[in-house]
């Protein structure tokens, strides 16, 4: 045959620029090949698929002695029809693939199944990986595809690090190379993609050389040729695609598709089978990433700007690039998310379907979106508790502090700090608290006037029972009535009557987006013995899911033997821990319990269980426990020792790779188990349900041990839902696993029906409804709510003792919302008018206007106690104090009083406002809030005695530990039990102490009015009782994030501003410290911590404009000069010297440290912190604005000995240019 002309390698993989071309499609063949498909497995091929899901589960699930079924399925021609199926399915449009899907999940998931039951190592198991890979890409499963494409990678044995020169022989290192890179490309690895490109404009001239220079008589053939042009064409496709991912260049886009067609045309041509199979397959990935990118759909936002600009790229170059938009996501967009005629909206999504990052882009365009608003725009995202504030702060900061957004959590209960506020006004987004967020309405009227967005997660939290679900209620009801500008985002994952909650919101249109779709499949069961009690009774795991044969797949995962007289496993705890064992050899495994008491017998079971098999949870093949898993567990046990002391049994279970944790766990412990579970220290977790709703972690199993809370409370179905949805990691796995665990088999027949077969997802209904509604049977016991006469004449009694403390809250809440021209009016049906106004708007009247109820005898009932508490306390100034405390009436009367004494006491002894007798003044606001009624109740509900309170409080804020505090008053509060003792702490004096100490403090206020100052050391004493800490600048250490009462205390000794030194001087003190000095009295994380918020909030507003300018000119602080006769060359180098930057981008003390060198070389220090952190992003950006530096003063002379953190800087002036000035260029 005859050789056509050699052509070269380096002329093939550079041709000229091509035009865009119409997009190919597989042809359909009038219909022959779609046709084909939906045959392919009809008749006895029915069941191949689910025989093969089957197959794959049962490999990881069955007990090694269970003898494997005999299945009938033919592989080599399963393999043969889904590749069949998946070529139809590409006949359709792209458009239309992604609209729907049809069989393409079921095909990646067959691939995936196929690629398992490969050797490993083997060029089948490879193949099938990448199409599995590519497959579930096109298929909207981003997640899965990431997750496959690692596996093809780690298959392929690719290193980050390797060079395709270096390959042997030199005709395989074309094939590899584009292995890779279509592995990146798969893995959505920005960084990677851009270095494997630039890699191949490098490498392609000396493998055409390599190629060139074999031996005498051995010439490359067409095949080599054309894959060396392939290689070129593809890594020219990387970097287009790289370049679109950062800057969202279109023309490079498109370009990168046309290269990857020529490369398969290229091939096809060749005949390189193999390869052209894997490029045909990236063509229509990489056609469907930059149809879904985030730089297409989110730049239809009307907001869109530069700061939009800025968060994408910015998102591209993080840990975990965010290069497309989910199916879920898209929905959620194509529902209006971004869309101004749209206000408020609702979205139920399934968890780790992408929720946050969309509450993250509502953020971004309430933040954009110029309003009618007083002030910077604000948003706030409301969460219902601590753990899933302190995690959602963390997203966020992580994702919004790059654009010089200032994210700020205030975490805690309903105590106010004046000083926290300083955070309220410096900040763009705050996470916190639905009850903080209560009482900063009611105190802070400039959020009132910023308020652009607020974000309420959790949102079927409106239905639970109690104050909780009542306070939210009447909280975004207030924020409707007095911020009707602010925009309202529900959240939830479980929403059953969503559109009767969206139409609630925005009753001008049912707003509400509800997605079902989820990146990961989640495999439902329950687990129950099969046969009689005896020995070798063995128990299975029945699975609902329509992709198994349940002819072969009941998976036997325990068996039961004799020990002594009884049969073990026996008891529900000791069947939850065996299985906990088998199921985390396939990943993290969440055991949720229904008690406090449960979750820790639970986790016990699982250390005796372990023991007694020798299983070393998290070991490694050869059974040695990494380094880091080590080094994890052993941070967590010394927080453990720190709160509970060094005999606790948690330590032995946190060394094994166990935990426990719920309410009664102090929160510093619960928040190392949090860490360690994610870093994967921690194999198995055992928790109260409150964790496995909303707190998200990396679970592969949950177990749900039991589902009753008590004899006649038991899980709901939503909350079911919402639990087992914890189960898969996007990313890391393709599904997840929740069992239901049952001890007999009527158990779990009952379970099945309940929660699998007929789940009924029960409604979120209004708790201030179902208030009402009690109330109208306590007064008409035998007559239906409905058939209540609607008669001036007909009134509601006042509440039971069970439901007072509801119907008083629901007071309060009506007087915040209600103006106090309102209240103070003599007419009352002006008065009544109000009070039906606000109620008419709340989620109760539109649900009981549906059920044909009447809310008139509740308006006419509101009205008459909101006039009873006029009258209780007439003075308007008085009662709106007592409001702003968020206490009980008769609370704030108790608190009132008692301020009261305080008042008295300073008009008699004026130097008690004196630096000397603070702790005396202190002693007098302690005793005066354990009195209040609020401190009271707690105190006795913990079985807690008031009088060993205030001893108590007075080591707690000298900052002993929680194991000192326990030997010392343990007996006094009747318990010696370290977790017990802790939470009565955390709730009596963290929460409620805390809450009415901040009450008592602003009433005293009120009594000494404005001619009388408190000092800084006074008012601070809630935020001490907040935080165990005994000085104001140990309170703001600690509200900057420091969570070591030990740390926090260390930098208030060393805060060089007198005693009265405000929040504000505290943070510019912090921003003039350094790492490595910080790092000499405190613990790593808190250097970390604590540098990178105050720098968050010492960024000057000029330096944060820049951003969005890229052009401008700041002064910026120099730090850090530390090496030997760097003062020295400071001083010899003239004002105005041109200076070098240099970013640091692996800097373990800033990941946006910027050095300061001379035109020498010679390191002077760095960029301060809090203007680094807006430079190294314009410095990061690809086509950004150039940086230049000159010297801009010297640091003063030294007249006497520094104190801690006080060193004189030099200034350094910093000028951005845009890119096209004449001259500019990155010094």
């Amino acid at each position: 045959m005859r050789r056509p002309p050699r052509q070269s390698a380096h002329t093939a993989a550079n041709p000229p620029e091509p035009h865009r071309a119409t997009r190919p499609q597989v042809r359909d063949y009038n219909g022959r090949l779609q046709g084909l498909a939906r045959q392919a497995f009809a008749g006895g091929r029915t069941t191949w698929r689910r025989q093969l899901r089957t197959a794959t589960l049962l490999g990881r699930l069955r007990l090694d002695s269970t003898p494997v079924p005999a299945f009938t399925f033919d592989e080599h021609g399963l393999a043969r029809l889904n590749t069949l199926v998946r070529r139809a399915e590409l006949t359709r449009s792209a458009r239309d693939r992604r609209k729907d899907p049809g069989q393409l999940p079921q095909v990646a998931q067959t691939y995936t199944d196929l690629a398992a039951a490969s050797p490993p190592g083997s060029s089948q198991r490879i193949e099938r990986l990448a199409l599995a890979a590519s497959t579930w890409s096109l298929a909207g499963y981003q997640a899965n595809a990431a997750s496959l494409a690692q596996a093809y990678l780690a298959e392929l044995g690719h290193q980050s690090d390797s060079n395709p020169t270096e390959v042997e022989p030199v005709t395989a290192a074309a094939p590899a190379a584009i292995s890779a890179i279509a592995g990146m490309i798969l893995c959505r690895d920005v960084s990677e993609v851009g270095r494997l490109g630039a890699v191949a404009e490098l490498a392609i001239r000396e493998l055409e050389n390599r190629l060139l220079a074999q031996p005498s008589g051995v010439e490359p053939d067409l095949s080599d040729i054309s894959m060396l042009a392939a290689y070129g064409l593809i890594g020219r496709a990387a970097r287009g695609l790289a370049r679109f991912w950062r800057v969202g260049d279109r023309a490079a886009a498109q370009r990168a598709q046309a290269d990857i067609r020529a490369a398969r045309d290229v091939l096809g041509d060749a005949g390189v089978v193999d390869t052209w199979l894997l490029v045909d397959n990236l063509h229509y990935v990489v056609e469907d990433i930059i149809a879904t990118s985030p730089w297409l759909l989110l730049r239809r936002a009307p907001s869109w700007n530069r700061l939009w600009e800025r968060y994408l790229r910015s998102q591209a170059l993080g840990d975990h690039p965010v290069v497309q938009v989910w199916p879920s996501q898209r929905q959620v967009l194509d529902a209006g998310l971004l869309d101004r005629a749209r206000p408020n909206m609702t979205i139920c999504m399934p968890t780790s379907a992408g929720k946050t990052h969309t509450a993250e882009w509502a953020v971004l365009d309430a933040l954009t979106w110029v309003r009618p608003l007083r002030g910077q725009p604000l948003a706030v995202y409301m969460v219902p508790s601590r753990a899933l504030a302190a995690e959602v702060e963390r997203h966020l900061r992580a994702s919004l502090s790059p654009l010089g957004l200032r994210v700020s959590g205030i975490f805690g209960g309903a105590e106010l700090v004046d000083y926290e506020l300083g955070l309220v006004s410096g900040s763009d987004v705050l996470v916190l608290t639905s009850e903080k967020f209560d009482l900063l309405l009611r105190n802070d009227d400039s959020i009132k006037d910023r308020l652009a967005l607020l974000v309420a997660d959790e949102g079927h939290l409106l239905g639970n029972e109690g104050a909780r679900g009542l306070r939210l209620e009447l909280l975004l009801t207030r924020v409707k009535q007095h911020v009707p500008a602010a925009r309202l985002l529900l959240l939830s994952a479980v929403l059953p009557n969503g559109e009767d909650i969206a139409g609630w919101l925005d009753p001008d249109g049912c707003h509400l987006a509800s997605v079902e779709w989820t990146p990961s499949n989640l495999r439902l069961g329950v687990f129950s013995w099969r046969g009689q009690d005896a020995e070798g009774q063995r128990g299975f795991v029945q699975y609902q899911s329509e992709d198994i044969d349940e002819r072969f797949f009941l998976p036997h995962v325990l068996v039961r033997r004799k020990a002594r007289t009884k049969l073990h496993p026996a008891s529900k705890t000791e069947i939850t821990a065996e299985l906990a064992l088998h199921y985390q050899k396939l990943g993290p495994v969440l055991i949720v319990a229904s008690q406090k008491p449960s979750a820790v017998s639970a986790a016990k079971a699982v250390l005796k269980a372990a023991t007694k098999a020798d299983l070393r949870i998290g070991a490694t093949d050869d059974g040695d426990l990494p380094a880091g898993v080590v080094e994890e567990r052993e941070r967590v046990a010394d927080t453990v020792v720190e709160f509970a002391g060094s005999d606790h049994p948690l330590i032995e279970m946190v060394r094994a790779g166990i935990g426990f944790h719920h309410a009664d766990v102090p929160e510093g412990i619960r928040h190392a188990l949090e860490h360690a579970y994610r870093a994967g220290a921690l194999g198995i977790l055992c928790s109260t349900s409150t964790l496995a709703q909303g707190v998200n972690l990396p679970t592969k199993t949950v177990l749900i041990s039991g589902t009753r809370h008590s004899q006649h409370h038991e899980m709901s179905v939503r909350d079911f839902r919402n639990t087992a949805g914890r189960a898969g990691r996007a990313f890391r796995e393709t599904e997840g696993h929740a069992i239901l665990v049952a001890d007999t088999q009527r158990e779990a027949g009952r379970l099945r029906r309940k929660y699998l077969d007929r789940p009924t997802l029960e409604p979120i209904l209004s708790q201030l409804a179902w208030l009402y509604v009690r109330l109208l049977k306590a007064r008409l016991p035998n007559v239906s709510p409905t058939e209540i006469p609607d008669t001036e004449s007909f009134d509601l009694l006042d509440p039971t003792d069970s439901d007072a403390d509801l119907t008083e809250s629901v007071d309060l809440q009506l007087l915040a919302i209600l103006s106090e021209e309102i209240v103070e009016t003599d007419d009352e049906p002006l008065l009544a008018a109000a009070v039906e106004g606000a109620l008419s708007t709340t989620l109760a009247a539109r649900q009981l206007g549906a059920s044909g109820i009447s809310i008139r005898p509740f308006t006419r009932f509101a009205t008459r106690r909101i006039r009873e508490i006029r009258q209780r306390v007439p003075e308007a100034t008085r009662r709106a104090a007592f409001l702003r405390t968020g206490l009980s009436i008769a609370g704030c009367e108790t608190a009132q009083r008692g301020a009261q004494r305080v008042a008295a006491a300073i008009s008699h002894d004026p130097d008690l406002l004196l630096q000397p007798q603070w702790p005396e003044l202190r002693e007098l606001l302690l005793e005066a809030a354990i009195a209040v009624e609020e401190v009271q109740k707690s105190a006795t509900a913990v079985g807690a005695p008031s009088e060993a309170l205030p001893a108590l409080v007075a080591g707690w804020m000298a900052g002993h530990s929680h194991d000192d505090l326990r030997m010392a008053h343990g007996a006094a509060l009747g318990t010696s039990d370290p977790l017990k003792f802790a939470s009565q702490v955390d709730r009596v004096i963290v929460h409620d102490l805390t809450w009415v100490l901040s009450a008592v403090v602003q009433l005293l206020s009120v009594e000494l009015g404005t001619e009388v100052s408190l000092p800084l050391s006074v008012t601070s004493i809630a935020a001490m009782a907040k935080y165990g800490v005994g000085t104001p600048a140990a309170c703001f250490a600690a509200s900057l994030g420091v969570r070591n009462r030990q740390d926090a205390h260390r930098l208030g000794g060393l805060f060089p501003v007198h005693a009265e030194g405000s929040f504000a001087q505290f943070v510019a003190w912090v921003g003039t410290l350094d790492s490595s000095t910080l790092a000499l009295v405190v613990s790593g994380e808190t250097v970390e911590v604590l540098l990178d918020r105050a720098a968050a909030l010492n960024t000057p507003r000029r330096t944060l404009d820049l951003i969005l300018a890229e052009e401008g000119t700041v002064t910026v602080p120099l730090r850090g000069v530390q090496p030997a006769g760097a003062e020295d060359v400071l001083r010899f180098t003239g004002i105005g010297e041109p200076l070098v930057l240099e970013r640091e981008h692996h800097n373990p003390a800033d990941r946006n440290a910027i050095a300061v060198l001379t035109n020498g070389g010679f390191k002077l220090g760095y960029l301060a912190r809090e203007h680094a952190r807006v430079l190294a992003l314009l410095l990061d950006l690809e086509d950004g604005p150039a940086l230049t530096a000159t010297l801009a003063s010297h640091p003063p002379m030294a007249e006497q000995p520094a104190r801690f953190g006080d060193n004189g800087t030099a200034l350094v002036e910093v000028s951005v240019t845009p890119t096209d000035s004449p001259g500019a260029s990155n010094t």
